[in-house]
């Protein structure tokens, strides 16, 4: 079993340690609430702590002059129990069919806080499949920032359109952020696309560390962080 204990200090000052003493995958969600979600660290046998706690508030309302549909006010509190986070977003599963994807914001490859000065604003369309960085080592990928404006698209025609007055990040994936925290190699990875009710996974942020965390080489400059403090949005769904 992996000791935190006699770790060097170099080591010890990394998010990552932070990140996994607190089990981060498997952290348990509550709702004392119909519209709060409180975030509690994995119950590994020690004295858990509360990381989060997520109010979401929705309601119906007029898109354009035809159309109705709804506005989901998110609010994140992070607490100061983690020094900092690796991202607040809200999370949900897509039918399989919704197979293809536009955006307008930057792009059209996958880029963080810290890794973007290449991925210029516009309208881009994509694949589901295309998404996708095929790292060796699975880890997360995939996520384009700086945007405006999602569509979700079946080969039938359905839509899903996602808008939010701020910019967004977004993840739109066939595998768990459990799977890919976890897993060591590709083949170990569960393809949540396959079977009858299969899906994607997609992961809607209010913010997201930069990718560097000083496992080796430098950390992230502290701009592309996200500390312990409120994230707000609106996203208008229809």
């Amino acid at each position: 079993m992996f000791s935190f204990d006699n770790l060097p200090e170099w080591i010890l000052i990394r998010p990552i340690v932070s990140w996994l003493k607190n089990d981060l995958p498997n952290a348990k969600i509550i709702s004392p609430t119909e519209n709060c979600f409180e975030i509690w660290s994995g119950d590994d046998g020690k004295e858990s702590n509360k990381l989060a706690t997520c109010e979401i508030k929705k309601e119906t309302v007029q898109i354009g002059k035809s159309k109705t549909g709804s506005k989901i006010n998110v609010i994140f509190n992070l607490h100061s129990s983690m020094k900092e986070f690796p991202r607040a977003g809200i999370q949900m599963e897509i039918p399989k069919n919704f197979d293809s994807v536009t955006w307008y914001g930057q792009g059209p490859h996958e880029c963080y806080n810290d890794r973007q000065f290449s991925a210029h604003r516009g309208l881009y369309s994509l694949k589901a499949d295309e998404l996708e960085v095929p790292y060796i080592v699975p880890q997360e990928n995939g996520t384009r920032i700086g945007t405006k404006y999602l569509c979700l698209k079946s080969a039938s025609g359905e839509e899903l359109h996602i808008q939010s007055r701020k910019d967004f990040g977004w993840n739109y994936s066939k595998y768990s952020t459990k799977d890919l925290w976890k897993c060591e190699h590709r083949n170990e990875l569960v393809d949540l696309t396959q079977g009858e009710n299969g899906y994607y996974v997609l992961i809607l942020d209010l913010a997201h560390r930069g990718v560097g965390t000083g496992v080796c080489g430098p950390d992230t400059l502290e701009q592309y962080r996200v500390r312990p403090g409120t994230y707000e949005t609106e996203f208008y769904i229809w």
